[in-house]
């Protein structure tokens, strides 16, 4: 059972699991928003999926750069989004959650997105599978032409073996550091 506490951290709330920071309130837009603001796209998407929402940075960060842009955010712990709804103001008319898991919504949804945001943590733990090639396919899969995937991923986690399984389906067009994460930008 994790751990969830709602604390300060760096000066504004957090929503904290087994010791890592996974949101903070995003009520300063991108200024000292972390690795959440490196996640937002330059372009506005036309439909997003967030796999892995948390208490919202990303939805919040998301809507408010572009507006209300249809967003579907798939989590699997409701404690945390009762959390983020009530203390994080998960609340954006333009935001859908399904309370659920990542890998079997990708794998069994007719959806398709133009960008898909992937920030799949417990904690301190990355997803088991996160960069492995049935998730990616599965991506792919529900990808629109011309969409984009970022993919949050800590810098030690970003092994050259996973970022060659991105290269081998995606075109990577950017990987940007941001604190100990490295933000991984790919297209089809």
């Amino acid at each position: 059972m994790p751990h969830i506490l709602v604390a300060e951290d760096e000066g504004r709330k957090a929503l904290i699991v087994d010791g890592a920071v996974q949101s903070v309130v995003a009520d300063d837009g991108h200024r000292g928003s972390g690795y959440w603001a490196a996640m937002i796209p330059d372009t506005r998407p036309r439909r997003a999926l967030i796999l892995g929402v948390g208490a919202g940075t990303v939805a919040h960060l998301l809507t408010r750069r572009f507006g209300p842009v249809p967003i579907l955010g798939v989590d699997n712990d409701p404690e945390v989004i009762g959390i983020g709804r009530s203390e994080f103001d998960l609340t954006l008319d333009n935001l859908r959650i399904e309370i659920g898991d990542a890998f079997a919504y990708v794998d069994r949804t007719q959806e398709r997105f133009d960008l898909i945001l992937v920030d799949l943590y417990r904690g301190p733990h990355p997803a088991r599978g996160m960069v492995s090639a049935p998730f990616i396919g599965a991506l792919r899969r529900i990808l629109l032409p011309r969409g984009q995937i970022v993919f949050n991923c800590f810098t030690s986690y970003l092994t050259p073996a996973r970022l060659g399984r991105l290269q081998s389906s995606f075109r990577l067009t950017s990987v940007v550091p941001a604190g100990s994460n490295r933000i991984v930008f790919c297209k089809t």
